[in-house]
């Protein structure tokens, strides 16, 4: 999702597999100026977007409604 004026972009990141998500997560979130970076070089924009990393459970949220869902079966 990125802002109206292009100033702030929010990334929803999935990390798999679970085992060491907040590890992961966080290396990521160091590489950010890394990252906005590459960003600037590789894609022409007038201003390259604040990035906020957001960690993304929708996967998870998923499963665990499959799973009640197939112990109602």
């Amino acid at each position: 999702e990125t802002s109206p004026d292009m100033k702030y972009s929010r990334v929803y990141l999935s990390v798999f597999p679970d085992k060491n998500k907040d590890e992961i997560f966080n290396i990521i979130k160091n590489a950010i100026p890394f990252l906005r970076r590459e960003l600037a070089h590789n894609v022409k924009l007038r201003v390259t977007p604040e990035l906020h990393l957001q960690l993304d459970d929708s996967m998870e949220y998923s499963q665990k409604i499959d799973n009640l869902l197939s112990k109602i079966k």
